[in-house]
């Protein structure tokens, strides 16, 4: 009975789908990036993980210029490489070939170790 408690208790807690109506999980790894300084480009690979309770037509589509990185048939999971090359964070739709909205996102985050120094205006000030 315990042990019945216990893995309902983990089951509910700990699973995290990204659409709790479709049962769509998406995952960036890693979905964090850090720079030494703000503004520089972040150079890094990652890996983008989706799984959906049925198989289905489905793409991985950028938010922000709706540019579609892999599409799949018929499929109910998938694996995508991600050459990321940005100095700015990046959403990321799985959507449905057919609909063509948002099922579930993932956003790929910029974060620097040091803010970009600002000039103050009166440097030229002595007093």
């Amino acid at each position: 009975m315990f042990a019945l408690v216990l893995s309902c208790w983990a089951s509910f807690c700990c699973a995290q789908p990204a659409n709790h109506a479709n049962n769509i999980v998406l995952r960036a790894k890693p979905q964090q990036c850090v720079v030494l300084n703000e503004g520089q480009a972040c150079h890094k690979t990652i890996r983008i993980y989706w799984q959906a309770n049925k198989p289905g037509d489905y793409c991985l589509v950028i938010s922000k210029n709706k540019t579609q990185l892999q599409c799949w048939q018929a499929a109910a999971q998938g694996v995508y490489q991600l050459a990321f090359d940005s100095s700015t964070s990046l959403p990321i739709y799985l959507i449905e070939s057919k609909q063509q909205a948002p099922m579930a996102s993932v956003n790929i985050t910029v974060s620097w170790v040091y803010e970009a120094r600002r000039e103050s205006r009166a440097s030229w000030r002595l007093f």
